[in-house]
């Protein structure tokens, strides 16, 4: 369990948490997205969804 002198350490913690989440969910390689990071993954599938729509 993580104790906090302050409320300045706890909101720099956290701040240091989700830059580090943001970074490694967007843009590490998924094995099961294909080896894509996941922004490219879902550019990708937009992109195939919208030329689908236009062949219909």
């Amino acid at each position: 369990m993580l104790t906090f002198v302050n409320l300045k350490q706890k909101k720099k913690l956290w701040i240091a948490y989700l830059n580090i989440e943001v970074f490694y969910n967007k843009k590490r390689s998924h094995s099961t997205l294909g080896y894509m990071p996941p922004q490219e993954f879902e550019t990708r599938w937009m992109n195939q969804q919208s030329i689908r729509v236009l062949a219909v």
